[in-house]
């Protein structure tokens, strides 16, 4: 692993973070300057709760590009400039694209997290840390039917955040991958970087026009929020889960890939 770190460039890195960051300090510096309420909690306000924000619908849409700058593509650029061989000397195949996957997987996870993360703890300064109240902070609209685990919300509220920050995470960590596993059959660096842009969108599409009334959300745009548009804690397990098992099967052929 420590190869793949000093071979990552952590200046993607790094930007990665910082416009996730700016995403979230923007959300922060807009509510405090429009004003909020006596009533108002960092669990009313943060950024995956506040979804009238135009920023959670930025960061939740450029979410799998963001993830995906830092890693995505690493394993692609080192096939084509010969790096991936002089590491295949050093370290056995199969666990050297293991290495790969787990790099992607990483720093997708904390590219997401770390926005997120600052986010809530900003509004933990500023609001007072008090549990919602299901009629005195009615205007949020958070019922069962837009929020999953909605008992966990009102009686746990900074559990149900840090939860919602793991899914988030977790899916920018799997996005990271899709484009690392895809990229090795895609020439074009932009291209394999923006798949998994395209994977949401086309899920996002998708939820809009299949003729199903009140469905519930495949999108991950819809679901990873907080405060999401008809989330299901089973639907939302089983797409992680087709995420996951679609980015195995393509690891085991980039393996063979790889050898080629």
């Amino acid at each position: 692993m420590s190869l793949l770190w000093s071979r990552l460039n952590k200046r993607w890195f790094v930007a990665a973070i910082a416009v996730g960051m700016a995403v979230g300090l923007g959300q922060i510096i807009v509510n405090c300057y429009t004003g909020m309420a006596n009533i108002d909690s960092p669990y009313t306000r943060w950024l995956s709760i506040n979804t009238d924000s135009s920023a959670t619908t930025i960061f939740f849409i450029l979410l799998p590009f963001l993830a995906s700058i830092p890693a995505g593509n690493m394993l692609k650029e080192d096939l084509d400039s010969g790096l991936f061989n002089k590491f295949k000397l050093q370290v056995p195949l199969a666990h050297l694209i293991k290495q790969y996957v787990a790099m992607a997987f990483l720093t997708g996870f904390v590219a997401i997290m770390i926005p997120l993360l600052l986010n809530l703890l900003g509004y933990l300064l500023i609001l007072p840390n008090f549990k919602p109240d299901n009629l005195l902070n009615i205007n949020i609209g958070v019922f069962n039917f837009n929020t999953m685990l909605v008992s966990l919300y009102y009686s746990h509220p900074f559990v149900h955040a840090c939860l919602n920050i793991l899914l988030a995470s977790v899916w920018g960590g799997l996005f990271s991958v899709f484009v690392l596993v895809n990229s090795v059959w895609i020439r074009n660096r932009f291209a394999s970087l923006s798949t998994a842009l395209v994977l949401e969108l086309v899920l996002m599409e998708l939820n809009a026009v299949l003729p199903i009334d009140y469905m519930p959300s495949i999108s991950p745009t819809n679901f990873l929020p907080e405060l999401g548009d008809r989330p299901l804690l089973w639907l939302t397990a089983l797409m992680t889960i087709v995420l996951a098992a679609y980015c195995m099967g393509m690891y085991k052929l980039a393996c063979r890939r790889a050898v080629l």
